[in-house]
């Protein structure tokens, strides 16, 4: 057995038998392939062993090309999905196909407008939006939309909405605001600043820190009821308890394209939406 085939070997009796990722190198030190696991040893054996006649051309190549493994041990398997998805945007290795093009995890988009929307896409426009992401649990990120748009009546619209555009009457309100899921910043029925502090709670949330959401949501409700506003005050109870129903909490990552050293990420859809 060669040196480097000792290497391998030894490198693959010694795999963590933990979820985490690894990364394929060649003889030159460059990553060739990012790839994640619940188990890394049972993953990149599956790689060394069997007939090699079985794998496709370009997984063979690759293999062909291996001269050192890294590996990185997780907390979870959505960790380490994540872990993956980043490391491949920041190396994108050659073999890596289907995560270079940054696509194959949503993230939620807060824009960079007067009245931000709210909404989940896989595209990152570098315009000052805000992104949270990349989610893995598609599920678990339809849940978490849901409880948003039920607490925080963000608007759903599309149009661009200033005080220009509000001064000169140019959209109207819609159903939402008859139904109580927006407050009208169309036609300037709610201020600038209100809204963007709801946006703030928002991110709050997205953040984990349900403590504030609701800190802020009691505090509505008991000047709801204060001034006799019985309805208003039941409606943000709902929300209150909306907030205090929801169990997952969420690690995130914020895409706000500054340079920081990212130790660890983690997850969480409504229906994708184009911006």
């Amino acid at each position: 057995m060669s040196e480097q085939n000792e290497h391998i070997e030894s490198l693959l009796k010694n795999a963590p038998k933990s979820p985490g990722v690894y990364l394929f190198k060649d003889k030159k030190d460059v990553i060739l392939y990012i790839g994640k696991a619940k188990v890394l040893r049972n993953r990149v054996r599956s790689y060394f062993r069997g007939n090699p006649d079985s794998r496709d051309p370009k997984t063979q190549t690759m293999v062909n090309q291996i001269r050192d493994i890294e590996f990185i041990v997780t907390d979870s398997e959505v960790e380490s999905l994540l872990l993956e998805a980043n490391l491949v945007k920041e190396h994108r290795p050659r073999y890596n196909v289907r995560l270079k093009d940054d696509k194959s995890y949503p993230y939620v988009r807060i824009t960079n407008e007067p009245y931000p929307r709210v909404f989940i896409t896989r595209d990152v426009i570098k315009d000052g939006s805000k992104y949270y992401g990349p989610y893995t649990d598609v599920t678990s990120l339809r849940s978490t939309m849901r409880v948003v748009k039920k607490v925080f009546p963000i608007r759903s619209c599309r149009y661009h909405i200033d005080q220009e555009s509000i001064n000169q009457n140019k959209v109207s309100v819609c159903l939402d605001y008859h139904i109580k899921k927006c407050e009208g910043p169309c036609e300037g029925l709610v201020s600038k600043e209100h809204y963007n502090a709801m946006i703030d709670k928002v991110i709050d949330f997205l953040n984990g820190r349900t403590d504030d959401v609701i800190d802020y949501l009691t505090e509505r409700m008991n000047e709801a009821a204060d001034e006799f506003e019985y309805e208003e005050a039941s409606r943000i109870r709902d929300q209150i308890n909306a907030v205090k129903s929801y169990a997952k909490k969420q690690r995130v990552e914020t895409g706000d394209f500054e340079d920081r050293d990212v130790l660890a990420m983690a997850t969480e859809e409504d229906e994708d939406r184009k911006s």
